[in-house]
């Protein structure tokens, strides 16, 4: 099991300023596990904020548990930095425009 020393600032990992390659190198992780990172969390934000869903509700779509939703909604609220809203609103539009073309959220 990790301890909170081992475990990334999740915050940095969506709202820094390092490319996703940089966070793999940083972090010791795979890159495809920070990509599938980055897109759960703007996942889980555009459903908070575009659809207006409650915690249970984004838990019970993505089949997590509500802890873990309020976990990546409290990073979230930590993303204060203009920087770390601007990364994060890139990322929500390309998440838009990926769903666009599946044909939905």
């Amino acid at each position: 099991m990790r301890t909170d020393a081992q475990e990334p600032n999740r915050a940095s990992l969506v709202g820094g300023g390092e490319s996703d390659d940089q966070l793999a190198l940083s972090t010791h992780h795979r890159l495809s596990s920070i990509q599938r990172y980055i897109q759960l969390f703007v996942r889980v934000v555009a459903l908070h904020e575009q659809e207006q869903q409650r915690s249970s509700q984004i838990a019970f779509l993505l089949q997590w548990s509500v802890r873990l939703v309020a976990e990546h909604l409290l990073v979230y609220q930590q993303l204060s930095e203009p920087a770390q809203r601007q990364r994060l609103s890139e990322q929500l539009q390309r998440l838009q425009a990926r769903e666009a073309k599946k044909g939905g959220l």
